[in-house]
């Protein structure tokens, strides 16, 4: 009987628990009053960037009025501007009008004739004076293809530029463009509220396509002035105007009282308040609410108790507020992002923050937020309440000592870590709130309350700022409460109550739980360590007992609960039996430990390196556990210390004879790169693709001599290699001026050149766009042995030198003497051979003098140069009469040698833009369309009076102007991924393009998912191969920030499936849309339009701009192997002066880096194909491209020979059988020679010294 009892007991406590349960598991759900993302209103408008290096994004803002589009973010790319696109599409023949104004001197345009983010028309007027680049002085009128820009009219950079029309900061000036087909008219009335001048800027000009479809607003570096950068109003297309967005519609713009009365406010934008919201290219985000007037008045002393007084409550700032005055008890939820000012002294947040219970201006209470310095009128340091009843200001609430206490909320003087989440309940009398700083970041969470409010019972919503020059406000969300609020926060997990804000009837008991630990995602634990609460809820605890954390209490009063939790990371690692490793094992680590592990062999083993999810060479690695890691440390056999593999050695060479520095089978790359590389060291690996070319660059490793000589096709006959960087170097010193310039050359390779050429003639026709230095080499040897006929038509200094900063000067500077002259270097050392012609000079300008022929006649020690003109009667012929004397002289010191074309600071514009090949300077005439530049139109060498060379450059003449079988995927993307790939004149590429998409993912997550323009090489019909590669970057900066990447991909066999290696310059930073991809190599494979990481942000190797670098690429049947070789350091970028400045000892000392990487991954498949890829690096030059067959691994290293040895008298006879090749040294280690003409047996006397033989088979 007392059994049953009992039971009764424990099934009626059941049944009151599950009742209990179900009461807190079903609360009611708050009803929302208002919720805004501040997006709507911009429906018809759109933000686009053109391709380019946008430092941010524009951000596109309307006031409160709906009245003016408006622009200040101080965003710019080099040569584009951000754009806000009109809906509205236009036809051929319309007008376009809209009235501007700009506060700043920089970029504000009208875009018209817009197709999409390449292909559009656009005018710029800016009034910053002598800019010489985009987006000019005065005026700028451009057509842009495919992402390069046209020149139309108005500023083409020239020193006799003078603008008709400059615009006046703060006065408005409206623009009408008049289209009619492929005419153009614009006019410019200046002040037009005021009668002002009216401008004709163009005049029925002829344009080269029609100007239909979209039309739009253009800004660039816009920011600072009254009013604030960019303005737009009076928007129309024939008549009709165009729709101005007004997502502030509903709202109040409200200037309170102070306590004498006074609403006048002072500071920025003449004391008017500006609240505006902006839309930017990140339409995901939606809108955002801005105040950026940095105005407001300061407190009055108002008399508080025992005749105190207080001047830090009626202090005024614009407010904006909506909603309805009888809204009583609600929850507010919004983000809030003040811009710190900065001085000096440092950096502070003014007053900012929420307005609630708003009645009208003489009722309502103000949350405030500031992080300045306590002092006289200002709002209060860290967290304040006030409010207004009746016009009577009071302070609620203050907390003091903010400043000295981190566990007060003050807003942060950092624009990174100043964002803040804030989360209110007003009910009844009660205010709390929560704030949760640096929600992206640190997340550190402030609770407040309950604060008493009395006086003002129900009312709107709002902000405020004060003295604010930007202020960011992302949402806003008001929820009605209705009972007692209760709200959960939980960063994972599924607690109960959810996450969010629920309503209990008051005395309800809450039973809280989550589900602890959990893994998500794979890799990730996550633990709950705690909880803190507010209201009704413990204040705090701590959690570390078996299962779910749970607590309970009894509601009566606005509460919240933070569940508090820690991450920690799988961390897998292991060694095989060769060695061992120390500073880690196997196990969960807290997310973010270091570990430092040490890799250590045991005796008769070496190091190979580290495996998995990092690769690297050094035994010692320095990880950190803010991601799963596999880590596995490969010890090889090396008995003999030579840090190559034994099994390596024995399996290919026969022995462990050889040294790393050696080259066993003579293919040009030592035996230990061999090694590295995971190919053969006993036999050759065989060339099956490079691109084809005769010419050979030797001045890669130099910045100022690499040079951009593409292969290009202006029509009309002119083709050939293209010279339009500009670069060179003149004279070290006066000694030498006119004589040790160098600067970009090709020369014939030696597999092209004949021994007996170097008697002979040689031809070389310049087109110049430039009047700068072209040139002919000949009995060229190598770098330090040559003879140079040069001619020039600029007349400049002929010495460059470093100043004591570093600086290289550049203006007016020259390299070669005016007209034509001589120049020889034996031996490194530069002379001018005193011949020389100033008669004749290349100019640009002239269909006679735009084309030249350098010619030299060579026959042993006897040469005769001479520059022979266009013939201006035969147009296809040269004037000999008209050419310059013959310079004579004769010279033993070089008898042989090579063919070859140099230049020097041919540029006249630097545009790089292939389609538009004559850029801002255009040169070119009616006859010859070369306008920028030099081109060499031909080179021919006569020897025994037959024509034996000529380049026709024949591979241009493919429908895509690539070398036969290369080939772009992308091709049809105009302006985007298509890049714009160009072949250089030595077997490579040049990507102009910087068009790059980001990693979607945000900068604190390192994935390598971004995408860039890719180029295939001819399909590969091998499995496995070796890639040998040239890469140089001429846009990353030493700041690293700027977006560059450049690699190759491999096993391609469609946009969606592909792998690729990219080498990353910049840090890690957040962009428009996503962010970089990690810095460092990365490897990665897309499949199914997925990218895959298999190796992320290895710092192992890191390039710099303008220092090439060579990477060999093994793949062997799913094991890959890169090898990456820094050229010599000799000069380096300095961001600041914008300049390559000479290399430091201290660098030059270090020398060349080099790394390598192993890694597995899915198998190639024979014929699919290899390529090069480009991730925003502009210009980024692929110096050679070439692909190897692996055939050479699969052999075998022949039978050891056996030689046998026996004495006679003073002699040593040496016998061995089968073939083999005899060698000698004079010590074990080598050097090792042939000793030529012999065979078995040989008979050898001995010498003093010691002497060592072996036979090589």
């Amino acid at each position: 009987m007392k059994r049953e009892t009992i039971q009764l007991f424990f099934k009626c406590l059941l049944m009151n628990a599950l009742a209990a349960l179900v009461a807190v598991v079903t609360p009611a759900t708050a009803q929302t009053l208002l919720e805004e993302n501040f997006s709507s209103g911009f429906e018809e408008w759109t933000v686009v960037h053109p391709p380019g290096a946008f430092n941010g994004s524009t951000r596109w803002q309307v006031g409160a009025a709906g009245e003016t589009l408006f622009e200040n973010s101080n965003v710019r790319a080099p040569d584009s501007a951000g754009m806000l696109i009109n809906e509205a599409k236009t036809g051929e023949n319309y007008t376009y009008k809209a009235l501007l104004m700009s506060g700043d001197d920089d970029g504000i345009g009208l875009v018209f004739g817009y197709k999409d983010s390449s292909n559009f028309y656009r005018i710029m007027f800016a009034a910053q004076e002598e800019r010489n680049t985009f987006p000019g002085e005065g005026w700028l009128l451009e057509q842009v293809v495919d992402g390069s820009a046209i020149h139309l009219g108005g500023d083409d950079y020239s020193e006799d530029w003078e603008p008709e029309f400059i615009y006046i900061q703060g006065y408005p000036f409206e623009v009408t463009i008049k289209a009619k087909g492929k005419k153009l008219t614009i006019t410019v009335v200046d002040d037009p509220e005021e009668d002002g001048t009216e401008y004709e800027l163009v005049n029925n000009l002829t344009i080269p396509a029609n100007a239909d479809g979209n039309v739009g607003l253009a800004s660039w570096e816009q920011a600072g002035g009254i009013p604030s950068g960019s303005h737009f109003s009076d928007i129309s297309v024939d008549g009709k105007e165009a729709a101005m967005p007004n997502p502030l519609e509903g709202w109040e713009e409200v200037i309170p009282l102070n306590y004498e009365e006074n609403d006048f406010l002072e500071g920025g934008n003449e004391g008017i308040p500006l609240w505006s919201v902006g839309i930017t290219t990140d339409t995901v985000a939606g809108g955002i609410l801005t105040e950026s007037s940095n105005s407001g008045l300061v407190g009055t002393e108002i008399e508080v108790e025992d005749e105190e007084f207080n001047s830090n409550i009626d202090w005024v700032s614009g407010m904006l507020v909506k909603g309805d005055v009888n809204w009583k008890d609600y929850r507010i939820s919004t983000k809030l992002h003040p811009y710190p000012h900065c001085a000096f002294t440092g950096c502070w947040v003014n007053g900012h923050g929420v307005v609630f219970r708003y009645n009208d201006p003489e009722n309502f209470y103000r949350l405030s937020f500031s992080s300045r310095n306590p002092g006289d009128g200002l709002p209060r340091q860290g967290v304040s309440v006030q409010k207004v009843v009746n016009g009577e200001w009071s302070e609620v609430f203050w907390e003091k000592g903010a400043a000295f206490s981190t566990k007060k909320f003050v807003p942060s003087g950092k624009a990174d870590q100043s964002e803040f989440n804030l989360n209110m309940s007003i009910v009844g009398n009660q205010l709390e709130f929560t704030i949760v700083n640096d929600p992206d970041g640190t997340a550190k969470v402030f609770n407040y309350g309950p604060i008493e409010i009395t006086g003002v019972d129900s009312g709107k919503v709002g902000f405020f700022s004060w003295y604010q020059h930007k202020l960011d406000i992302h949402y806003l969300k008001v929820e009605e409460i209705a009972g007692m609020p209760f709200e959960v926060f939980s960063e994972f997990g599924n607690p109960s109550p959810a996450a969010g804000l629920s309503n209990f009837e008051p005395g309800t008991k809450v039973l809280a739980t989550v589900p602890s630990p959990i893994v998500d995602p794979p890799g990730f634990r996550r633990k709950v360590t705690g909880w803190s609460g507010t209201g009704s809820a413990p204040k705090g605890g701590i959690w570390f007992l078996p299962g779910n954390p749970r607590i309970s209490f009894t509601i009566n009063q606005a509460s919240s609960l933070t569940w508090n939790w820690k991450t920690e990371v799988k961390v897998n690692m292991g060694a095989d039996g060769g060695g061992k490793i120390s500073g880690g094992s196997s196990k969960w680590y807290k997310e973010g430990t270091k570990l430092v592990l040490n890799a250590s062999p045991n005796l008769g083993f070496m190091f190979d390196g580290w495996y998995g999810s990092v690769s690297s060479k050094g035994k010692q690695l320095t990880v950190y556990t803010d991601h799963p890691l596999e880590l596995s440390a490969v010890f090889r056999p090396d008995s003999d210390r030579d840090k190559m593999d034994d099994d390596w050695e024995k399996k290919y060479i026969g022995s462990l004879n050889e040294q790393g520095s050696g080259d066993f089978d003579g293919d040009g790359v030592s035996n230990m790169d061999e090694y590295r590389r995971r190919t053969n060291p006993a036999e050759a690996e065989v060339l099956v693709y490079e691109v084809p070319s005769n010419w050979e660059n030797p001045g890669v490793s130099n910045p100022y001599t690499v040079g951009r000589m593409v292969v290009a096709d202006f029509g009309k006959g002119y083709s050939g290699i293209w010279e339009n960087s500009g670069t060179g170097i003149a004279a070290s010193s006066e000694e030498f001026e006119f004589i040790d310039w160098h600067g970009p050359k090709v020369v014939l390779k030696d597999s092209v050149w004949k021994e007996d050429w170097k008697d002979g003639v040689y031809e070389a026709t310049f087109v110049v766009g430039d009047s700068d230095t072209s040139c002919l080499y000949f009995r060229y040897q190598d770098e330090d042995n040559w003879y140079r006929a040069t001619i020039s038509g600029r007349e400049g200094e002929g010495i460059q030198n470093f100043d004591k900063w570093g600086t290289y000067t550049v203006g007016g500077v020259t390299a070669a003497q005016v007209g034509l002259s001589i120049q020889k270097k034996v031996n490194g050392a530069y002379e001018l051979i005193e011949e020389y012609d100033d008669w004749m000079l290349p100019d640009p300008e002239d269909d006679v003098l735009k084309i030249i022929k350098l010619k030299v006649s060579a026959k042993e020690d006897s040469f005769t140069v001479q520059a022979i003109p266009y013939d201006p009667i035969d147009l296809d012929d040269f004037d000999e009469d008209g050419a310059s004397e013959e310079l004579v002289f004769k010279d033993a010191a070089l008898a042989s040698g090579r063919a070859g074309v140099g230049f020097a600071y041919q540029g006249n514009g630097f545009n790089w833009c292939r389609s538009c090949p004559g850029g801002p300077a255009d040169t070119a005439t009616e006859n010859i369309p070369v306008g920028s530049g030099v081109l060499l139109n031909g080179l021919s060498i006569k020897a025994k009076d037959e024509i034996v060379f000529s380049d026709s450059w024949a591979f241009q003449e493919t429908p895509t102007g690539l070398p036969a079988g290369w080939f772009n995927p992308f091709a049809d993307q105009e302006g985007s991924l298509a890049g714009e790939w160009v072949p250089s004149a030595h077997g490579g590429f040049i990507q102009m393009s910087q068009f790059f998409l980001p990693s979607p993912t945000s900068k604190d997550i390192a994935k390598a998912d971004g995408e860039g323009p890719v180029l295939l090489a001819p399909l590969l019909m091998k499995q496995d191969f070796v890639l040998e590669l040239g890469l140089l970057s001429h846009n990353a900066n030493s700041l690293l920030t700027t977006v560059d990447g450049l690699g190759f991909v491999y096993d391609y066999i469609d946009e969606n499936n592909f792998a690729r290696v990219l080498f990353v310059n910049p840090k890690t930073l957040k962009l428009e849309g996503g962010s970089t991809i990690p810095r460092g190599i990365n490897v990665s494979r897309k499949i199914q339009g997925q990218w895959h990481d298999i190796i992320v942000g290895d710092l192992s190797f890191t390039y710099q701009r303008g220092r090439p670098f060579d990477v060999a690429f093994t793949a062997e049947k799913g094991n890959y192997h890169l090898v990456i070789k820094e050229h010599d350091p000799l000069f380096v970028w300095n961001s600041w002066e914008r300049v390559y400045v000479p290399a430091t000892p201290n660098e030059i000392k270090k020398g060349p880096k080099s790394a390598e990487l192993h890694w597995s991954d899915k198998e190639i498949t024979s014929g699919t194909r290899y390529g090069l890829t480009t991730w925003g690096s502009r210009y980024a030059h692929f110096l050679h491209a070439r692909a190897y067959s692996l055939d050479a691994k699969g052999s075998q290293p022949s039978e050891p020979p056996v030689l046998a040895v026996s004495r006679n008298g003073n002699k040593v006879s040496i016998t061995w059988d089968g073939e083999g090749t005899l060698e000698s040294a004079e010590q074990i280690g080598g050097p090792w020679s042939e000793v030529r003409g012999v065979s078995s047996p040989t008979t050898v006397q001995p010498v003093a010294k010691q002497g060592y033989y072996r036979l090589k088979r």
